[in-house]
């Protein structure tokens, strides 16, 4: 009986031993919020609507008489001056207006782009293009009270800008054409499970790509790698009470977790 009793406190040993060197698998007993179980990633709102609406914008107006008319038209004989350009109705862009500086009666220069739909640049133009750095405020439709204060290119966020969403949320970062795309920040707002939270890292096309790192108000952070919006590879989970996990990931489903000590 003794030799059995040997035998086995001798195998628990072993297999203790064995667990801790391989750093067996141990699945948190804590509460860990819902996104770090899910990978659930918080609505980025909106990125297609944005597009859209930036798009529906017109980024170059070769002005004729068939869009409107120059309520004033102020040009010194280098075609350089200031003008009131007025659309008309059976134009496209009925409704909509620009005050500002204009070269051979394109906007070029500093003004203010005025929708029908109540929605308004303010910024820089160059040869009858959004380029450089302007503000675009939201006044209609999905992203109504929202606003874009960066730079521009051919009509579109084009390098760094940030946008404010209505409900506090804000983006700060890259954009390429249109698209946030490049190293950025999310500060989330509004009244979601998320809000408070922050993400920062590289992005493609409006989703979390590449390395990031998630920060939850309760103090957890992940460190890891992303594709197309969720976890994807290996990360690091660190507990607000200081505890780490290794966690491996396939498309957003966790397939491992490690607890490091």
């Amino acid at each position: 009986m003794n030799k059995l009793i040997n035998i086995f406190i001798t195998c628990f040993i072993l297999y203790a031993v064995i667990a801790h060197l391989q750093q067996r698998e141990i699945i948190p007993k804590f509460n860990i919020p819902d996104f770090f179980e899910t990978s659930i990633i918080p609505e980025q709102s909106s990125e297609e609507e944005i597009i859209k609406n930036v798009e529906s914008k017109p980024p170059e107006v070769k002005l004729n008489k068939s869009h409107g008319h120059w309520e004033i038209k102020d040009e010194n004989d280098k075609g350089i001056g200031n003008g009131h350009y007025i659309f008309s109705s059976n134009s496209r862009f009925s409704g909509d207006s620009y005050i500002g500086q204009i070269k051979n009666s394109k906007f070029h220069g500093i003004g203010t782009y005025h929708h029908s739909n109540g929605d308004k640049y303010e910024g820089q133009y160059k040869d009858g293009n959004r380029t450089g750095e302007g503000t675009i405020y939201f006044n209609s439709g999905y992203c109504q009270g929202d606003r874009y204060v960066g730079n521009f290119l051919n009509g579109f966020f084009h390098g760094k800008g940030n946008y404010y969403y209505k409900n506090g949320t804000i983006y700060s970062g890259d954009h390429l054409n249109g698209r946030r795309t490049g190293i950025g920040v999310y500060k989330y707002g509004g009244n979601f499970a998320w809000s408070g939270d922050q993400y920062s890292g590289q992005l493609l096309n409006g989703c979390f790509h590449g390395k990031g790192v998630y920060l939850a108000t309760n103090g957890n952070k992940f460190k890891g790698t992303y594709v197309n919006g969720v976890k994807n590879g290996k990360g690091l989970l660190i507990l607000e009470n200081g505890q780490k996990f290794q966690e491996y990931w396939d498309k957003g489903v966790r397939t491992r977790t490690f607890e490091l000590k």
